[in-house]
């Protein structure tokens, strides 16, 4: 999930949506997000009041497509009144199960709907999204939702000589090479610092002098180390990094299209907004995990970081893989890393948090 908001009427929560990544995934292309779930209590234009905000929101964040989807027989009037059009009618899926891998189907699988979408009318960046940026405002008679920063080219002092991509509440959205960027930030200027960085040979993003499409996966961690060390200059002496990254497998991607290649699996990919996958790496062997995310910390430790945390974050509904020789990639890396050891903490919430919330 990208975000979540919610509507109020008379102090009261009366609809909630969430937004995140496309289901579908040659709609995954950094630049598209979904509305995946809606709902309200009946309010009378919640729901439309809900898909505004979701897409001003999305807009602030660098998203230029927003889309949703209706089932037969839904009219689709809240999307309408919100500015959505209907593009697509996508046929009933006949589900996921297969004999070699038994599934119970859903009543959603078996439903023809009705893809709907909203676009920026602003050429995208040359890079996908990878910034949040939202603020508070109101929207109706006593109804909440969020908006989106407003765009300014003008200098904010913070980032000496660079301009402000957008602006809004409490929220400066810089767009630009991650290491360049923060060269321009003033040394000690800030508390805490929460990012993941592309991952290593999953996918190309066709942008000049991306992260993550480095040859080899030394040369990765060379990659991000360099970012650190601009990080561990900006960052106050008890400040905090989160770092989140995941694992890559040795070999050759399944999504990857060879340089010619006219086969018709290979076509359809190339169309596909989402980037490429990588070529095989020839230093790693097939099917073996490179374990990625400990290279990078472990480097980092080299580099002067203190290693305070390593959190793993478990996804119960992660996307399905098509393997049938080992588990499930379900889970991603979560590391807290200082630059003292005399770091900002608050050892209550974490005793509350251990304790169940006891106290």
């Amino acid at each position: 999930m990208k975000f979540a908001l919610g509507v109020t009427a008379g102090g009261e929560l009366v609809g909630v949506a969430t937004v995140g990544r496309p289901i579908a995934r040659h709609l995954d292309d950094g630049y598209t997000a979904e509305v995946t779930r809606t709902c309200t209590r009946g309010v009378r234009n919640a729901n439309s009041m809900l898909y505004a905000a979701a897409w001003r929101t999305a807009r602030s964040m660098g998203y230029q497509r927003l889309v949703t989807y209706t089932q037969h027989g839904e009219s689709g009037a809240s999307l309408r009144a919100a500015g959505y059009l209907p593009v697509a009618d996508v046929p009933a899926s006949p589900g996921w199960n297969r004999p070699s891998r038994p599934r119970t189907s859903t009543t959603a699988e078996q439903v023809t709907r009705t893809r709907w979408e909203i676009r920026s009318t602003r050429p995208h960046p040359s890079t996908p999204v990878g910034g949040r940026g939202t603020g508070a405002g109101r929207c109706g008679d006593g109804v909440e939702s969020v908006s989106r920063p407003t765009p300014t080219s003008r200098r904010d002092g913070i980032a000496g000589s660079r301009d402000a991509y957008w602006r809004g509440p409490g929220v400066t959205l810089y767009q630009g090479d991650a290491r360049e960027v923060l060269r321009d930030l003033p040394a000690g200027s800030m508390d805490c610092v929460v990012t993941s960085p592309p991952y290593w040979g999953l996918r190309d993003y066709r942008a000049a002098r991306q992260y993550g499409i480095e040859p080899a996966v030394d040369g990765y961690v060379e990659s991000l180390v360099r970012v650190f060390d601009e990080v561990a200059r900006v960052l106050t002496s008890r400040g905090t990094v989160w770092v989140n990254l995941a694992d890559t497998f040795g070999g050759s991607w399944g999504n990857y299209v060879a340089p010619g290649s006219t086969a018709a699996t290979a076509v359809r990919r190339v169309r596909w907004r989402q980037g490429s996958h990588r070529p095989p790496q020839t230093r790693s062997r097939a099917k073996d995990l490179q374990g990625v995310p400990w290279r990078v910390a472990f480097a980092l430790v080299e580099h002067g970081w203190y290693l305070r945390e390593a959190i793993v974050w478990g996804k119960p509904n992660a996307r399905p893989e098509s393997v049938r020789d080992r588990l499930s990639q379900r889970y991603e890396m979560l590391f807290l890393l200082t630059r003292t050891v005399n770091h900002w903490w608050t050892p209550g919430d974490s005793h509350r948090e251990r304790n169940g919330g006891s106290g």
